[in-house]
């Protein structure tokens, strides 16, 4: 598995936006990177909806995952949804957010409910939502 790690290129050695690299062109030369058999799935990470619908609008090969924060505080409910409707899997990037999510008044409260951890009711929060799961 390949993925674009962030939607947005860089010039080497610098923090400068490189303006000639455009995200067509990054997911053709992933596509070829598949047809040559160098992987066989490709996915993006850190795309919100509209750059996970430009890939869609060009890809001849979709995103076999798309990874993004997902957690009850950034839930991207629409990112889940587009995502589903066309297949792609979706996995959670840092579900827990920045630590102090799972220590947030609903979380712990549905956690008290259930006899779990915070932490364990925000997990099973995405999979319930047949959201993948990947903590840091």
């Amino acid at each position: 598995m390949h993925s674009i790690g962030w939607p947005v290129a860089l010039r080497p050695g610098t923090m400068e936006v490189d303006t000639a690299c455009t995200l067509e062109g990054t997911w053709a030369a992933m596509e070829a990177l598949v047809d040559s058999g160098v992987t066989r799935y490709i996915g993006v990470s850190n795309f919100d909806l509209p750059q996970v619908e430009r890939v869609l609008a060009c890809a001849r090969v979709k995103p076999a995952v798309v990874q993004a924060e997902l957690h009850p505080l950034c839930p991207q409910r629409k990112l889940v949804g587009v995502c589903k409707r066309y297949g792609l899997a979706i996995v959670a990037l840092h579900p827990l957010g920045d630590g102090t999510d799972a220590s947030h008044a609903a979380a712990a409260a549905v956690a008290s409910a259930c006899g779990q951890t915070a932490a364990a009711a925000v997990v099973r929060w995405n999979v319930q939502r047949v959201v993948g799961v990947v903590s840091c």
